[in-house]
């Protein structure tokens, strides 16, 4: 038996009144990307991508948007996303972070480009409160290192697991 491939798209949802969205949901953003895709490449789009489409995880205060589809449609939707203009009901654009095999691929990519972002804020701080906060934040992220260990740790005990039965 041969095993869906699939690929996630790292996204960011960036609104053109710079607010944020609280009600923003997986139902939401996944209804309006099925939208674009229909409207962009029509019902054989629609079913192609439908098939194996999943959001996997939205936050609406960061806009941060995980999608999983398949490996030989991703071009697809990546394509849809791009033309997709409206989410829940407000003018916004999506941006594309990153591409990967793996939703841990993508999870680690987000730890780096937080860090990046917060760097950049931290830069930009006027107050000592402010540059406080920031630099909480940074000290609270998990490092790349520890993230490896974490994987190795989790695969030892996948093996373990494995081995005792």
């Amino acid at each position: 038996m041969v095993r869906l491939k699939s690929r996630y798209l790292l996204m960011e949802i960036r609104f053109e009144d710079g607010l944020v969205d609280q009600s923003l949901s997986s139902s939401t953003v996944y209804h309006d990307i099925l939208r674009s895709v229909e409207n962009t490449y029509g019902d054989y789009g629609f079913g192609c991508i439908k098939m194996s489409f999943k959001v996997k995880y939205v936050n609406p205060f960061t806009g941060v948007v995980f999608v999983k589809c398949s490996r030989d449609y991703y071009r697809m939707l990546w394509h849809a996303v791009t033309f997709l203009k409206e989410v829940n009901g407000r003018q916004c654009s999506m941006n594309t972070l990153h591409l990967a095999g793996t939703i841990n691929s993508c999870q680690r990519f987000l730890v780096k480009h937080n860090k990046k972002q917060l760097r950049k804020m931290l830069a930009q701080c006027k107050t000592p409160a402010e540059k406080g906060k920031i630099s909480k934040m940074l000290k609270q992220l998990p490092s790349a290192k520890s993230m490896e260990d974490e994987k190795k740790k989790r695969q030892g005990d996948l093996a373990l697991k494995h081995l005792t039965g």
